[in-house]
């Protein structure tokens, strides 16, 4: 482990893609570490689309954490980025478009959802090409709850 870190002292930026919203119960050890360790070099971490460890839903910590300097995410928002240690965990929160309609990200969101992530929805500039229909579809299947 000493050494992956070593190595990752040399790097100018550390892009995190560990887990993902799809990460549940607490993380392993292994990888515990590996975030401990990461954390601890002080450089910058850029997350991909959640910083790894992190609950997406309520901003709970599952065992460990990236504390990201930025968070990429797409299409919107995760509700955990505004809750329990979310915010000490994401950075600065760039929100990318993938081309999803804002009628459909606002159809899917709860109303509570909505008024939390409100500011990065109304400024966020949804793409205006033709739409996706394969792309929206897997988006509902993936997150359908």
């Amino acid at each position: 482990m000493n050494n992956i870190l070593m190595e990752l002292c040399s790097y100018a930026v550390i892009v995190d893609a560990l887990f993902g919203t799809g990460l549940s119960g607490d993380v392993r050890e292994l990888f515990k570490m590996l975030t401990d360790g990461v954390n601890n070099l002080n450089g910058p971490i850029v997350s991909i689309d959640i910083p790894s460890g992190l609950d997406y839903n309520d901003g709970n910590i599952l065992g460990t954490a990236m504390k990201a300097t930025k968070t990429v995410t797409f299409a919107a928002g995760k509700r955990g980025f505004y809750l329990g240690n979310g915010p000490l965990h994401t950075g600065e929160i760039l929100v990318t478009d993938i081309c999803i309609p804002k009628e459909l990200i606002y159809l899917y969101l709860s109303v509570y959802d909505i008024f939390i992530m409100h500011p990065i929805l109304s400024i966020h500039n949804f793409c205006q090409q033709p739409y996706n229909v394969p792309l929206i579809a897997l988006f509902f299947l993936i997150n359908y709850p």
